[in-house]
């Protein structure tokens, strides 16, 4: 931790204390000098290149550091230095930790801005809060949501703040009118049988594939697909206002007439280390071999960072296949896997993290907004047929099961909607990132509120509840486990990965994995399960580790099975390819950071990058 100090040009010592009958120990570090602008610079370039379990629970400025009479830094001195109990908490310290790991500017030159908008993102919420713990600030379990909600600093600070209880006066029996005698309107489940019609949409959103004619198009093709020196090409979307107007193509039928009289063709899909049916078509022979090439195949610029994770289509019929995915400026891009092409695209109002979910009829796509919308989108022109408003940003991707669309909200709500964009229920069950895991007649949720809920798809009940250690950002996968055919298998970002029976969400069985999991399990097969876990890949049957990688950097997408071969990407952006045994065939480095989850089809890698661009990769 010194020597790293030292190359960003701090003079600091280190020192270590443990914590008595918890087993855990507490870093500190003592920088010389003053707090300043340099030193915060220094600080943020520190917290990029030192890994985040050595980073110190507390920081102090000291005018020099103890030396032994040989001239050397005197360790046990430096004890003194350490205070035996954690310094009351402040505001201005609650604001140096949000500066340190938003990588933001000072938050006292801009106090209604925002974590998320400041630079920080889930992974550093979580050690955020996991460090104002450790240095003695209250735990509440709403910071969380907050932070991510992008709630300004001093409404954040004021959730730690005790609360200070107000004392009402009785009422006087008898007094004429202060009886209130109107029923409770505090019900948790709202069913509502196609009463409430989705929001047609009007200006602001846009279908930019609209605006450009032939000849624009064949060019843009054109220049894309050309390749100068040797270099891949690269697109380029221009952002363009353009009033999104209705498509007889997409709008003339009735969902459900739509739905019945196009024809279905097989398809097969492949998202966040899920790949469906389970016989995907797509395998590519190059992964039996050791795979020692990888060269960047296209690459399309999105505006703003691409956290989202792709979702991949195959037609099976014809071989034909195409990426969906959105970005942080809200464009939403329907691309041709093999070249990049432009199928269409679309500008949504604010920026888009939720992954795209097919419609039934292979037509159109659904995708939650950070403005709070659902959208259902024309796969073929980028035209948005409805809009479906609820009361806070829609993170988690969308799911079509038994005829019922599934989205989770921020607002605390998951909302089952019909295709034609109508609500037949709602259930308050808390924030939700992740989708829903259907299961039979039911769907799994969890949440940023350590909550694990089983609901009824057909009115929205709450079937059964539990509490877990911790918030869920990674997917509820559905697995088996000995004696027991139908298990949730459930990772907590912090705690133990828990086996739980489906029918009922009692605990089966669970193993303790040290460190953060952002990353959702894999199931490979009936036995096998990946998790990731910080910087380690865990291979596991069941309870037992047949064998685990530890990368330079942490992961937080998840990875992608693909044959014999694990493509792991860690947050630095490098993509690793591991056989099945763990052992290391090759990587290649990205220019930007990785949040999003890789797909494979065939021969080509294609992933998000925190540069802006969205990359198809070709191995070899």
């Amino acid at each position: 931790m010194e020597e790293k100090c030292r190359e960003v040009g701090l003079e600091c010592a280190v020192s270590v204390r443990s914590t008595e009958g918890s087993g855990d120990y507490r870093l500190f570090m003592f920088i010389v000098g003053h707090r300043e602008s340099k030193t915060d610079e220094a600080m943020r370039a520190l917290k990029k290149i030192l890994p985040g379990d050595h980073w110190p629970d507390a920081i102090d400025f000291v005018k020099s550091l103890p030396l032994s009479p040989h001239g050397k830094l005197d360790r046990i001195a430096l004890e003194s230095y350490v205070p035996s109990k954690p310094e009351k908490y402040c505001f201005k310290t609650f604001v140096e930790f949000w500066n340190l790991f938003s990588n933001g500017a000072q938050t006292s030159k801009n106090p209604r801005k925002g974590f998320v908008a400041s630079g920080g993102n889930s992974f550093t919420a979580v050690l955020m809060i996991n460090s104002l713990k450790d240095a003695g600030f209250p735990d509440n379990p709403n910071l969380l949501l907050a932070l991510l909600k992008d709630e300004p600093v001093d409404k954040c600070w004021s959730m730690l703040l005790p609360v200070k209880k107000v004392r009402c006066k009785k009422k006087r029996k008898g007094v004429k009118g202060e009886r209130n005698n109107k029923p409770s309107t505090t019900k948790s489940n709202i069913n509502i049988q196609s009463q409430t019609k989705g929001n047609r949409i009007d200006t602001g959103v846009s279908s930019i594939s609209d605006n450009l004619t032939v000849d624009e198009t064949n060019l843009a093709c054109q220049t894309h697909t050309e390749v100068t020196n040797g270099m891949a090409p690269e697109v380029v979307i221009l952002e363009q206002k353009v009033i999104a107007e209705p498509n007889p193509s997409c709008l003339d039928l009735p969902v459900d007439v739509q739905t019945s009289q196009l024809p279905m063709p097989s398809i097969s899909m492949a998202l966040k280390g899920r790949v469906w049916p389970q016989d995907l078509s797509t395998f590519d022979p190059v992964w039996a071999f050791n795979c020692h090439n990888i060269q960047k195949s296209w690459s399309v610029d999105l505006l703003k960072c691409v956290d989202a994770s792709p979702l991949g289509v195959v037609k099976n019929d014809c071989g034909d296949c195409f990426i969906i995915v959105g970005s942080h400026s809200g464009l939403v891009a329907v691309l041709k896997c093999g070249t990049g092409q432009i199928i269409s695209q679309t500008k949504l109002p604010d920026r888009v993290e939720a992954s795209a979910c097919l419609s039934s009829d292979h037509s159109f796509y659904y995708i939650g907004c950070y403005d709070g919308s659902v959208y259902r989108i024309c796969i073929s022109d980028g035209k948005i047929v409805w809009s479906f408003k609820t009361q806070d940003q829609v993170k988690s991707t969308c799911v079509l099961h038994l005829g019922k669309l599934y989205v989770g909200s921020y607002d605390k709500h998951i909302y089952a909607l019909s295709e034609g964009g109508d609500l037949f229920w709602k259930q308050l069950v808390g924030p939700v990132t992740i989708p829903v895991l259907p299961f039979q007649s039911s769907i799994f949720v969890g949440t940023l509120c350590n909550k694990v809920l089983r609901l009824s798809t057909n009115d929205g009940s709450i079937l059964r509840k539990i509490v877990i250690s911790s918030p869920l950002f990674s997917n509820l996968v559905l697995t088996t486990y000995p004696g027991h055919q139908d298990c949730v298998l459930v990772s907590p970002v912090d705690g133990p990965v828990q086996w739980r029976e489906a029918e009922n969400l009692n605990l089966v069985e669970e193993l303790i994995i040290p460190g953060q999991k952002f990353s959702s399990p894999v199931v490979v097969s009936d036995q096998l399960t990946i998790i990731a876990s910080d910087k380690t890949i865990y291979f596991l049957q069941f309870l037992k580790t047949l064998w685990s990688y530890e990368f330079h950097e942490r992961i937080v997408s998840t990875p992608f099975v693909i044959g014999s071969r694990l493509v792991v990407i860690t947050i630095d952006g490098t993509l690793h390819i591991l056989d099945d045994k763990g052992l290391l065939i090759c990587t290649y480095k990205l220019p930007g950071e990785v949040f999003s989850s890789p797909i494979v089809i065939e021969s080509r890698v294609f992933v998000g990058c925190r540069d802006n661009n969205f990359y198809c990769l070709n191995v070899s």
